[in-house]
């Protein structure tokens, strides 16, 4: 009886587990307003605007209640006459801070979040909204706007602008993208080669631990594993 008790208990663990952590996805409508259809706390990083600090690289600090927007892929701040907005003048910014949470920016990208710094690299991440359109996903971006989210007939994203019949269903579900960060905030797409490129001083040492670990350069677990190795040496 226990054992048939704790089969039970270990199969809803299991099951509330990976409802956990499987991401949402969200259905709209095209020419809806995705809004209104996807629930406000999940178009945002923090469930509130929080208090936060723009470092700019002449020095100056800005004090604005900050928040990450997942369909525009930067942080959004509220003006003296409560508007939200996208926050101006990125090429002149260093880094942002929301609290413990450092954003770095990157043109044409937007904001990267810091996970972790490993001292001469640091890893980024980049979480979006992203259209999944027959099992292909592209992150839903639209730079120019500084209001709220409305009515839409195209999308923008790495490859442009694409439109939509008004019939379409748009699914929406949270991705992320990785990035490794230099001291200098140079940005690079995890691979083979660039970690090689950033820890050129230990290539053999770390050519042969990707190897043997069998790297996979999409999971955040293998990225922190990695970078833990090249820490070290």
């Amino acid at each position: 009886m226990k054992s048939w008790l704790l089969t039970i208990v270990f199969l809803i663990s299991a099951a509330f587990t990976f409802a956990q952590n499987t991401p949402k996805v969200y259905r709209t409508k095209n020419g809806s307003n995705i809004s209104k259809n996807i629930p406000y706390q999940e178009q945002y990083q923090f469930e509130e605007f929080n208090p936060g600090k723009v470092y700019f690289r002449n020095g100056r600090i800005a004090n604005a209640r900050l928040n990450y927007n997942l369909f525009y892929g930067e942080i959004e701040f509220i003006d003296t006459k409560n508007d939200t907005l996208l926050l101006n003048d990125q090429d002149f910014m260093d880094s942002i801070a929301i609290g413990s949470e450092i954003f770095y920016y990157l043109p044409r990208q937007g904001h990267i979040r810091e996970i972790k710094n490993y001292g001469k690299v640091r890893l980024g991440e980049k979480q979006v909204l992203a259209v999944l359109d027959n099992e292909r996903e592209s992150a839903y971006n639209h730079y120019s706007a500084t209001s709220a989210i409305s009515n839409y007939k195209t999308f923008s994203n790495q490859n442009g602008s694409q439109w939509m019949k008004p019939s379409d269903n748009v699914v929406f579900k949270r991705k992320s993208i990785h990035f490794f960060i230099d001291k200098n905030k140079q940005f690079y797409i995890p691979s083979k080669a660039s970690t090689l490129k950033l820890f050129r001083d230990n290539s053999k040492e770390i050519n042969d631990y990707i190897k043997e670990q069998n790297i996979d350069f999409s999971k955040q677990s293998d990225l922190t594993k990695l970078l833990e190795f090249c820490n070290s040496l």
